[in-house]
């Protein structure tokens, strides 16, 4: 219980933070806005995951082919 408190607390000290940052953020320095994750401690940071096109083909059925006229 005290874990998901202290969760709770950083959570919200995490949002104000970013909005102050975003708020005297200078948008030529830095385009990208910063987020409540950039200042929480306790966040596990997410990873992009980088697939390429070959992992795409196995989630498309294979389409019958075209009869010819």
């Amino acid at each position: 219980m005290d874990e998901a408190r202290q969760t709770d607390r950083w959570n919200h000290t995490a949002m104000t933070c970013a909005l102050l940052a975003n708020i005297h953020r200078d948008k030529k320095k830095r385009s990208k806005p910063f987020m409540p994750a950039d200042f929480h401690p306790l966040a596990k940071p997410k990873h992009d995951i980088v697939v390429g096109i070959e992992a795409l083909k196995d989630f498309i059925p294979p389409q019958p082919p075209v009869p010819s006229p």
